[in-house]
């Protein structure tokens, strides 16, 4: 397909320039382009690297979600010791605003 390419190319080229002129154009156009694309071959992503891209994010995710669980386990763990203070300071509260109220009856 290239090679059809090229020869168009070259029948076109050959009618404004000598022939030395037109496949000098041609070799030129040849090498700016292998020259781009070798240039940007770093850049571009290969079955394996899209792989390992994703065994990578599977790991990521699976450690985050290990520490959220854990995270989760431990936010659970201070809330049920915060509701049993409550709990506490209700139950002394509760006894203080008995004894006010009792003391208050016996005023009477």
């Amino acid at each position: 397909m290239e090679a059809v390419l090229e020869i168009e190319l070259y029948d076109k080229i050959r009618g404004r320039l000598s022939d030395e002129g037109a496949r000098e154009l041609i070799r030129f156009v040849e090498a700016k382009l292998d020259n781009g694309f070798e240039a940007r071959l770093d850049t571009l992503a290969t079955k394996s690297d899209l792989a390992a891209l994703k065994q990578e994010l599977k790991q990521d995710i699976t450690s985050l979600r290990q520490e959220l669980k854990q995270d989760i386990s431990d936010l659970r763990v201070e809330i049920a010791r915060t509701e049993s203070r409550l709990v506490k300071w209700m139950f002394i509260f509760l006894i203080g605003q008995a004894a006010a109220i009792i003391s208050v009856i016996k005023l009477l």
